[in-house]
Formats: structure tokens, sequence, C-alpha cells
């Protein structure tokens, strides 16, 4: 095989591999889209009453849970201070995201530990219960390439509608 036929066929394999990524991602985009707003009510070991006290309805629910063979306490201490920052995965989502945005990378020293992390970009506590569970939340418009996040007070978080703007609030809980 000449190399002029090689590089044609590798070229082939490649924009063939690029048309099926793309379609894959098409796919997932619609089926996202489709069922934007129609979030699924959480089961019986999904139900969070002081989430839901900060966020009562949504359009949008993410649920992730795992069971760990050791005390509540031990579990949300190491989950609080998990260093996002120290995976190589987290910090090629956040390149891909500024690179595609056109965000100007961030290059202030952040602190290490998910819940400090997150607090220094913005993010407030709404609500903690010792050794169990901490509700985090923010407004934001996460579709600008520089994002900002705004951390409410607890009180005012549930009752926030700024049109432009989206409420996130999620919860690590053992």
């Amino acid at each position: 095989m000449s190399q002029k036929s090689y590089f044609r066929a590798s070229a082939k394999w490649l924009a063939a591999g690029v048309g099926v990524a793309a379609a894959v991602y098409g796919a997932y985009v619609g089926i996202t889209w489709y069922r934007y707003g129609d979030a699924a009510p959480p089961g019986p070991e999904e139900q969070d009453p002081l989430l839901d006290r900060f966020m009562p309805s949504y359009d949008v629910a993410e649920r992730h849970h795992v069971r760990i063979a050791a005390p509540s306490a031990v579990t949300l201490a190491t989950a609080r201070e998990v260093d996002l920052q120290g995976s190589p995965v987290v910090r090629g989502i956040i390149k891909a995201r500024e690179v595609i945005l056109g965000a100007a990378g961030d290059e202030r020293p952040r602190p290490r530990g998910l819940l400090a992390e997150v607090q220094s970009l913005g993010w407030g506590v709404l609500a903690e219960v010792p050794e169990r569970e901490v509700v985090v939340g923010a407004v934001t418009k996460p579709w600008e390439a520089n994002v900002t996040f705004r951390a409410l007070p607890p009180d005012e978080f549930a009752a926030f509608s700024e049109p432009g703007y989206v409420k996130i609030a999620w919860t690590l809980r053992a």
C-alpha cells in the first residue's frame, strides 16, 4: 500500500469516526432536549426533603448514589474534601468548555476540596445537617463563556425567579 493510499484510507476512517461521534452526540442532545422540563420524580431512596426546601420543582434532575461501608460522618467528610482538579477528566471537561465557548482561562489559585472550591467559585451553602448532608446552590447563566455563580441567602433561594438566570442546587448526603 502506497503512502498516498494509506493516507486516504486513514482519512476516510477518521471522517467516519467523526461522523459516528457527531451522530451519537446529536442523538444525546435530541433526547436531552426532548426530556427537558419533564424530570422524573425521585424514588423512595432519592427523596431529599432538605434539598426540596430550596428546589421544590425543577426542570432537570440528576441523581447519583453509591453505597459505602463507612460511617456517615467519615463518608461526608471525604466527599467534601474530594479534589476535583486532581482528576484529568474534570480538568479536560473544564478546558474543553473554555475552548468551545471561548472563555478566558481562570488561573486564580483555588482551595482544595470540593466544598471549599465551589464556594470560592461563588456557590453558597443553603443548609447543612452536621455529618449527614450539605445543600449547595447558586444562580447563574451557564451558557455564558465566563460563567459567574452567585450565592443567595437561603431564605431567598427558593423564591428566586429572575428572568435570564437558572438556579442550581445540589447536595452531598451520607
